[in-house]
């Protein structure tokens, strides 16, 4: 597969995971607050770390780079823009002018590299 198609995947996954948010925010809270579910007979905790090492290692697919700062970076640049749509906490600053997409975009501009190479 080649770097771009990688770059692209992390992209249409970030943004999925956004409109996830934004669509069902009291699901999204439940998937992403492990003290809410300790008790519920899953461990996300044995889900986050395998997602987390896919997460890692499709962006070191798209340019080599494997230290997992960008990653954590991503996620939870991702992560802070979807909550704060979907718990629609910038209503009141933004008088119609902030863009949660665009942002979104930007962060992804700025953390996901769209490389013509290939890898792999």
């Amino acid at each position: 597969m080649a770097a771009r198609a990688f770059a692209e995947a992390v992209r249409r996954a970030a943004r999925a995971y956004f409109a996830f948010a934004v669509r069902r925010p009291e699901m999204f809270e439940l998937i992403v607050r492990h003290d809410l579910l300790n008790s519920a007979g899953g461990n996300l905790r044995e889900i986050t770390v395998p997602w987390f090492t896919a997460l890692q290692a499709v962006l070191a697919r798209i340019d080599g780079n494997q230290d997992p700062t960008r990653a954590l970076a991503l996620w939870a640049s991702v992560h802070g823009i979807a909550v704060l749509t979907a718990r629609r906490t910038t209503e009141p600053i933004h008088d119609g002018r902030l863009n949660a997409e665009a942002a979104l975009t930007f962060l992804l501009d700025a953390l996901v590299p769209a490389s013509s190479g290939s890898t792999g």
